[in-house]
């Protein structure tokens, strides 16, 4: 199982600070390799909504 954590030193990437939540937890799981029908299985959510929240993310990280 994937852990979604936060590291626990709390290291934070700038561009990802400003993200929701959940934002953040796809991010995550696609770091580790989760497709992204993997990603909605685990988090709920369609896998619309995954692309959508790394849509929202990379525009994001674009801007910094």
């Amino acid at each position: 199982m994937v852990n979604i954590s936060p590291p626990a030193d709390d290291r934070r990437i700038p561009a990802l600070t400003s993200l929701t939540i959940r934002e953040t937890d796809v991010v995550r799981l696609v770091g580790h390799g989760m497709s992204n029908a993997e990603i909605g299985g685990r988090l709920t959510i369609s896998a619309g909504t995954v692309k959508t929240h790394l849509n929202r993310a990379m525009d994001q990280a674009r801007r910094v």
